[in-house]
């Protein structure tokens, strides 16, 4: 009840129902709790679509500048689109940064205050690939300890959630 009403008020609350789908899956195999748990996500998630109008945020470009970075600005829709791909992942290396180093935790990703990633050779790709493996090797470690320590895993949602 309580994960359904928070997945009507912000995103991470329908995420956890398909976080513990993936749980049940890696610790116990109950099927018909994996597919109940799926099912209640994508009602749930499709339930919010709706009551919030659609999947549309509105934001315009001071709100989310990785949004609008196009063919106009980059050139080519291949180069737009890997300038929004690389950026979203240096987003996600911030949180993760902030997740180890919570010191500075008003955090704004409006308009500039991150710069664009542009390319693979640009220096912040190491924070991303630091970021995601790190996920990974959680990850990894955890199933591997799946029987001797299930709560690995769990760890792993509570950091997403």
């Amino acid at each position: 009840l309580l994960t359904a009403t928070s997945g009507l008020c912000k995103e991470p609350g329908f995420t956890a129902l398909f976080f513990l789908a993936a749980a049940e899956v890696a610790l116990r195999c109950r099927w018909q709790h994996v597919f109940g748990l799926l099912a209640a996500f994508a009602a749930l998630a499709g339930l919010r679509t709706w009551y919030v109008g659609g999947t549309d945020a509105g934001f315009g470009y001071v709100d989310t500048p990785i949004r609008y970075q196009d063919a106009n600005l980059h050139g080519t829709e291949e180069k737009a689109r890997l300038v929004r791909t690389l950026s979203y992942l240096f987003q996600h290396a911030c949180y993760a940064k902030l997740l180890v180093l919570p010191w500075n935790q008003s955090w704004d990703y409006s308009y500039d205050s991150l710069p664009m990633v542009t390319c693979f050779h640009d220096l912040r790709m190491q924070g991303i690939v630091v970021a995601y493996l790190a996920v990974a090797s959680m990850a990894c470690h955890s199933l591997r300890l799946r029987r001797t320590c299930p709560a690995l895993i769990l760890e792993i949602g509570r950091a997403h959630v």
